[in-house]
């Protein structure tokens, strides 16, 4: 294990910590108003970038990683050449602490978000302002680009996250929902889910295109400072001021949905009839397990499908719904025998 040394007096804090794209630097932030770019392997530092005055707080590398980005409480960010540990740009215009900072996919923009209550979206090239997002209330305190580099995701201390267009700096959605501080965001591998972690103890998953909650992660008992997707996009990983940090499976294997639904059966099965469950599909994002079989009366079940989620049974037999998921979620609902409303509810 590698450690690097050499912030100050050794007793400053390091704020912020990112590595290089390919692995083999690491770039460090610090309470000391430097940044510090390491090797991955030795630990040894490889230069110390100084010109900001205050707290540096939030790092970045550039896609090849040849440039980096820091924010600072002294209220610019500055773009650095990573070969020679020297500042190319110093970005001003926020009034207030830049506490988050991002680079386009293309390495082309540069994203910083500030206590003044805004964003701004600068070329990278020439430091250039391309627009300033203004809407938030309270403080701007996380920002991300999709991975295509069109849209911009910010959270705010005013309890929202949102998402804008990234060549025009116009809002495009108000993700509303959490009742505390929007502390940390994140959009998906694919662009198609957006995560927010907040100070109401939850992180929430919505879905970029609509701008709607998708569903809600709970299980925190405090702040949730830090959210991440895997590179697959099928898990997502939260981390707390409860110390602790929590995995979570987005999407199940049909395997394991039907592993789950058999471990939650809302009334008592013979063994055989357990094994009777069978996966099948609705919507695209909805899949359910049954059991089917005929009343007495009636002859054997129909093979009918429903297109509704819930699937209701026709009429002639009776089919009993056990649980309905969605992939996407992991979430399922459950029906008992008497037909009753589904509840829904996370499965452990």
């Amino acid at each position: 294990m590698a450690v690097g040394r050499g912030h100050g007096r050794g007793t400053d804090d390091i704020r912020a910590v990112v590595f290089s794209p390919d692995g083999k630097r690491v770039l460090t932030g610090s309470d000391d108003s430097t940044a510090r770019l390491w090797d991955a392997a030795t630990g040894e530092a490889v230069a110390t970038l100084k010109g900001h005055t205050a707290s540096v707080r939030a790092v970045a590398f550039s896609p090849d990683g040849k440039r980096v980005l820091t924010g600072s409480d002294d209220h610019t960010a500055r773009l650095w050449d990573t070969a020679a540990g020297e500042a190319v740009a110093t970005l001003k215009g926020h009034t207030a602490f830049v506490r988050a900072v991002a680079l386009s996919p293309d390495g082309k923009r540069v994203l910083t978000g500030s206590w003044d209550n805004t964003a701004r979206l600068r070329d990278a090239a020439t430091g250039e302002a391309v627009a300033t997002l203004r809407g938030h209330t309270a403080f701007v305190s996380a920002v991300a680009f999709s991975p295509d580099g069109k849209r911009v995701l910010t959270g705010s201390w005013d309890n929202t996250a949102r998402l804008w267009d990234a060549a025009t700096g116009e809002a495009v959605a108000t993700l509303e929902g959490h009742t505390a501080f929007v502390r940390a965001v994140a959009f998906s591998p694919d662009g198609k889910r957006v995560l927010t972690g907040s100070d109401d103890h939850t992180a929430r998953l919505w879905d970029a295109a609509a701008g709607e909650a998708v569903a809600t992660l709970k299980g925190h008992a405090a702040a949730v400072w830090a959210v991440a997707f895997s590179p697959d996009g099928k898990r997502v990983l939260t981390g707390s001021a409860d110390a602790t940090a929590r995995l979570w499976d987005l999407f199940p294997t049909a395997q394991e949905l039907v592993e789950k639904v058999k471990a939650s059966v809302p009334r008592c099965l013979t063994p055989a009839q357990r094994e009777g469950f069978h996966l099948g599909t609705a919507t695209p994002r909805w899949c359910y397990a049954r059991n089917l079989w005929p009343y007495a009366d009636h002859g054997p079940p129909s093979t009918q499908k429903s297109d509704h989620p819930f699937g209701p049974a026709p009429a002639a037999w009776d089919e009993w719904l056990i649980a309905t998921w969605d992939r996407v979620t992991g979430w399922f609902a459950r029906q008992d025998t008497q037909n009753a409303m589904p509840t829904q509810y996370r499965a452990k």
